[in-house]
């Protein structure tokens, strides 16, 4: 299965990092320059952190939620779909993390970051990374027998923009708190810090139990389950043949 995923992604590589060019350029180029232009010496320091931030929300918008359409016409049965997600969330995760806590601890070791520091944004960086790539694409209604309206479950949207913030201002506050030294960092403030990072990763265990599951049976069933309700409105527009419905 990894090895159908990874295939899968690769064949995919460039039509992701096309779309996302255009649809979300601006963001990551945002992302990527705000930090460095504020504190441009140290700019290396803050992209250790935020560069595999970025790199784990790009993998879930050019992956998550979205599988190759030919393999629908493939023979998988519902278990192996869901093996597929799972696997597939596994590679979109383990990568930037990885590199997450290389990149953390040769700068821990090198003395480049207070040890309590980058512990505490290794942490929040990796939740984060969790969370955003717990991703799936809305479905959007195009006709009744091809696709129906399918949301995404609850108020995951509402979620999703509070982790991604959340994490962002977190993850900054304490790179400006690594800016000071420790010498500089006050006992309250430790306190805050702390607080801060355990206020996080619960929500992002909130988010990953509330909904890990329902956006999995999405990304697992959305295009049956748009077939089955569009089949039902067709076969209720035929027995009333004075609603065309959407045909």
């Amino acid at each position: 299965m990894w090895k159908m995923v990874l295939l899968d992604y690769r064949y995919h590589f460039k039509e992701g990092v096309k779309r996302e060019a255009g649809k979300n350029g601006y963001f990551f180029y945002l992302y990527l320059l705000t930090f460095p232009l504020i504190f441009y010496r140290i700019s290396f320091v803050y992209y250790a952190s935020f560069i595999p931030m970025l790199l784990g929300l790009l993998l879930s918008r050019m992956y998550g939620g979205e599988r190759n359409k030919t393999l629908f016409l493939c023979p998988l049965s519902r278990e192996e779909r869901i093996k597929y997600f799972k696997t597939g969330y596994g590679i979109r995760t383990l990568f930037p993390i990885s590199c997450l806590w290389v990149t953390n601890i040769i700068l821990m070791l090198a003395g480049k970051r207070e040890r309590i520091l980058g512990l505490l944004i290794g942490l929040v960086a990796t939740a984060y990374i969790l969370a955003v790539n717990m991703y799936c694409q809305p479905v959007k209604k195009k006709s009744v027998l091809v696709e129906e309206t399918y949301h995404l479950p609850g108020s995951y949207e509402v979620w999703n923009v509070i982790i991604q913030i959340g994490g962002i201002l977190t993850v900054g506050i304490m790179e400006f708190a690594a800016l000071e030294g420790k010498e500089m960092i006050r006992s309250w403030e430790w306190g805050l810090l702390v607080i801060m990072a355990i206020g996080y990763l619960l929500l992002v265990l909130r988010m990953i139990q509330k909904y890990y599951e329902p956006v999995m049976e999405q990304t697992v069933d959305y295009e049956i389950k748009g077939w089955q309700r569009g089949w039902s409105e067709y076969e209720g527009n035929n027995q009333n043949p004075g609603n065309t419905g959407n045909l």
